[in-house]
């Protein structure tokens, strides 16, 4: 992504698992959002997303601008963590069931 297509100049800051961040501002002028991808290859890595809309030759479209918060995760956690997920998503089933 192209570091020069937003702008961190924003007042607006936003609290992250205890983290404070400040929200920056994507290059069609509105406030980025944190989303976190869960695919197998980036499990739990945040990011952040435009959610603006932008005017293209009078027509409007989503704003699809987006870019890593977090680094890369290490090659272990991305072998590790899918299974644990699934684990996890499992043992979640079996209690529902036994609710």
């Amino acid at each position: 992504m192209d570091q020069k297509s937003h702008s961190f100049n924003s007042s607006r800051r936003t609290c992250e698992y205890d983290e404070w961040l400040e929200v920056p501002t994507c290059r069609c002028g509105k406030d980025m959002s944190i989303l976190i991808s869960w695919t197998d290859k980036n499990p739990g890595r945040r990011m952040w997303k435009c959610d603006g809309n932008v005017d293209v030759e009078q027509g409007t479209r989503k704003c699809r601008y987006w870019e890593w918060l977090d680094p890369p995760i290490c090659d272990r956690a991305k072998k590790i963590i899918p299974g644990l997920l699934k684990k996890s998503s499992v043992k979640h089933e079996e209690i529902k069931l036994l609710n």
